[in-house]
């Protein structure tokens, strides 16, 4: 039947979706019927111990919280123990996909984290972000202005594609860092 959930697919949702697996716990069988699991991966998924699940579950989420972590350093050090609880609250509503993933997770982690934590996102970390997401999309050349929150100074922030990959530029400018953020991108 069109529509029904293969075992793949199924079992993805249920490593990611919290609330999936609690329902499943509860009652695998109900579970597979409001999630219109095909009957074919039924018995498969009514078998798994839910405890194995939310092991499972736990490492793909340490797993995707390193990938974040590699891509936004400053700011993983300013959260320092704060990182995991904040990371366990942002990750169960986002789930990107493609191949730029990771980058887009880091952004909307940093994102999460002007909203939940002002003080925590480092905007070096977010200009970098950025920079690289535009360079991977196909645009050759971003110019901004970042404010560096450690230092009394602004940067300057150039990156572009050359023949040989990317290069990136930060110069510390001659103003105070009250001069604020812009990114424009080409």
């Amino acid at each position: 039947m069109a529509g029904e959930l293969e075992l793949e697919t199924a079992l993805g949702r249920l490593l990611s979706d919290p609330d999936a697996r609690a329902a499943h716990r509860a009652d695998p069988e109900a579970w597979c019927a409001a999630a219109g699991v095909a009957s074919s991966a039924r018995e498969v998924l009514c078998e798994l111990d839910p405890d194995e699940l939310a092991v499972q579950a736990q490492v793909l989420l340490d797993k995707r919280r390193g990938e974040v972590v590699e891509r936004i350093p400053r700011t993983a050090a300013r959260l320092g123990d704060e990182l995991a609880p904040l990371f366990q609250r942002y990750a169960p509503a986002t789930w990107p996909r493609g191949h730029l993933r990771h980058l887009h997770d880091a952004l909307g982690f940093l994102r999460f984290l002007q909203r939940e934590a002002p003080a925590a996102p480092h905007s070096l970390d977010e200009a970098f972000l950025e920079a690289d997401l535009a360079r991977r999309e196909g645009r050759r050349f971003a110019a901004g202005v970042a404010h560096h929150r450690d230092l009394p100074l602004s940067c300057a922030y150039l990156a572009w594609r050359g023949p040989r990959g990317r290069l990136r530029v930060l110069l510390p400018l001659p103003w105070p860092s009250a001069f604020g953020r812009r990114l424009r991108w080409r």
